[in-house]
């Protein structure tokens, strides 16, 4: 007997409760830790002199919608203090797979409350931390804390949960790309080839001066600014083909770093891979599991004798009987 064709709702069923491995979120979960935790060092120099009190954001005025910005209710410098080492204690909590549950919906509260008092002073970075921040979040706060915690390296032996966590980040993504390309391909610039080079001429944002051999060139210009344009265009189907997902996700990151190389765009990048390995397959975030051993082999360690650390198989066999119908 043939086997019937999925439903429209069994699709979107599947789409957004497909059992993934917890490799895969936990890889996304380390690299937003990591991210929120540098961030939070770049702002100790500056930490009081921006929300302590009498500080540049004193007396700012919060709007209704604005809730979860804590400064709004307390402040001063002691308030500060303690919610910055709050924040760099969640953001180490969910490096090494801590506490997640409790850890995600801190970091995203206190990350609200710190861009939203001192939004003057910050980029688009904040923006997509933020965001990121309130998904993640949302799904811990919805999901039991034993799918949530562990390392990134560690083995993922059968344990699965589900994907709707990971799918509003990739969705994020999608969105941020898509509408990226739009305004670009709105702007003269960049259709006349020329943005490229607009981008690396104020010298206030330059790290480093770029090549002549690139800015001397009308030809090079142009042919980075379309490259640049066509693969931003094209990156939001690159990203949910399978056959071109890893390729998208390495190109999409190496172009941030490029960027971020000749141009101050502080930890934008990190914050851009946050989202982008969440396009990275089960597969890929399990061979990571697998470094951890091997590291350990070479260091000589002994932890977890005779134990498997692959779960691919048994992963498998549990999608097996769940597809959608």
């Amino acid at each position: 007997m043939k086997e019937s064709s999925p439903t429209l709702w069994g699709r979107l069923e599947w789409f957004w409760l497909q059992p993934i491995s917890t490799a895969r979120f936990a890889l996304v979960r380390t690299v937003f830790g990591l991210t929120v935790f540098l961030w939070g060092i770049t702002l100790v120099p500056d930490l009081f002199t921006i929300f302590g009190h009498q500080g540049f954001i004193d007396g700012i005025r919060y709007n209704r919608s604005q809730v979860f910005a804590l400064f709004r209710y307390v402040d001063g410098s002691l308030v500060v203090g303690l919610a910055f080492v709050l924040l760099l204690m969640g953001s180490v909590a969910l490096i090494l797979g801590r506490f997640t549950r409790v850890a995600l919906p801190m970091v995203a509260v206190l990350l609200i409350t710190f861009t939203t008092a001192g939004w003057g002073f910050f980029i688009g970075t904040e923006n997509v931390m933020r965001v990121l921040a309130v998904e993640l979040a949302v799904f811990a706060a919805l999901t039991p804390s034993w799918y949530l915690d562990g390392s990134v390296f560690s083995p993922g032996a059968a344990k699965v949960l589900p994907a709707w966590g990971v799918r509003l980040v990739q969705i994020q993504m999608t969105v941020l790309y898509a509408t990226t390309a739009i305004a670009k391909w709105q702007g003269t610039a960049w259709r006349e080839g020329l943005a490229v080079l607009d981008a690396l001429a104020p010298v206030h944002t330059l790290r480093f001066a770029a090549p002549a051999l690139i800015t001397d060139s009308e030809l090079a210009v142009r042919l980075l600014t379309w490259g640049v344009l066509g693969f931003e265009t094209l990156l939001p189907f690159l990203l949910w083909h399978p056959r071109t997902r890893r390729l998208a996700v390495i190109l999409a990151f190496v172009s941030h770093v490029g960027f971020g190389i000749f141009i101050e765009l502080g930890l934008f990048p990190l914050a851009m891979a946050v989202g982008l390995v969440a396009f990275l397959s089960d597969e890929d975030a399990e061979r990571l599991s697998l470094l951890r051993d091997r590291l350990g082999r070479l260091l000589g360690a002994t932890r977890h004798p005779g134990r498997t650390v692959s779960s691919g198989p048994r992963l498998r066999r549990f999608r097996a009987g769940t597809r959608p119908h």
